[in-house]
């Protein structure tokens, strides 16, 4: 969620054309530490000692002022039962879904599995499930 949204967020200021246009964002989580005790905003003052605290966007899209003009028509939120960023993964997209945005957001929740279960285990049935449903999003509009 974090990555994604701080990286597609600043083109809100540019004259995008056509073609470049985000046609959606796929609002995955990276983990700033990885310990499975650490909570995600003790580790975001380690990782970037300059915040302006919890609340900094670059952590905490849901704080972004901008956010009812991102860019791309669709969002597809994933957060998994047990992971330690699912509450801000589900903040993000209350606040998403409730801000004004115009676009389509979906959320998808993964039970009984940890943060980056796919990649540690990608041939169980809930990893398959969950790029299955990935795949389909990306390609929802792709016309081959």
């Amino acid at each position: 969620m974090v990555p994604c949204h701080n990286c597609i967020q600043p083109l809100d200021a540019l004259e995008l054309v056509g073609s470049t246009d985000i046609q959606q964002l796929d609002a995955t989580v990276a983990r700033y530490c990885s310990c499975t005790t650490c909570f995600p905003d003790n580790c975001w003052v380690f990782v970037c000692p300059n915040t302006s605290g919890y609340n900094d966007v670059r952590i905490n899209p849901a704080a972004d002022s901008r956010l009812m003009s991102l860019r791309c028509p669709r969002v597809l939120v994933c957060v998994a039962e047990k992971d330690n960023l699912r509450d801000r993964g589900l903040l993000y997209y209350e606040t998403l879904k409730n801000c004004g945005w115009a676009g389509e957001i979906e959320i998808v929740e993964t039970e009984g599995e940890d943060h980056v279960f796919h990649l540690f285990n990608p041939d169980s049935e809930k990893a398959v499930a969950l790029m299955d449903k990935l795949a389909s999003f990306l390609n929802q509009d792709n016309v081959f």
